[in-house]
């Protein structure tokens, strides 16, 4: 993360571990609204890395119209490639 060009803004969007199912649900269902809000399509581009994860992919699209999921391990074999051209 320190090697992050300072133009790239990192969040960090973390569900809340809440033993209480219902707290949990209530609290989480209140951040994604509060998320939505914030930063509905205000960024260039948004990732998701975990793809297993429904609320990941919802958030990373409604960050950015464009967005990619678990681009991590296609993009850097793509990248070094297209650079040795």
């Amino acid at each position: 993360m320190k090697e992050l060009n300072k133009d790239i803004k990192v969040i960090e969007y973390r569900p809340d571990e809440s033993k209480n199912i219902l707290k949990r649900k209530a609290k989480n269902l209140v951040k994604r609204f509060k998320f939505m809000i914030k930063y509905k399509n205000k960024f260039d581009f948004s990732a998701s890395f975990a793809t297993y994860s429904i609320v990941a992919s919802f958030i990373s699209r409604v960050a950015s119209k464009i967005h990619a999921y678990g681009v991590m391990l296609i993009t850097i074999p793509y990248l070094e490639m297209i650079k040795s051209k």
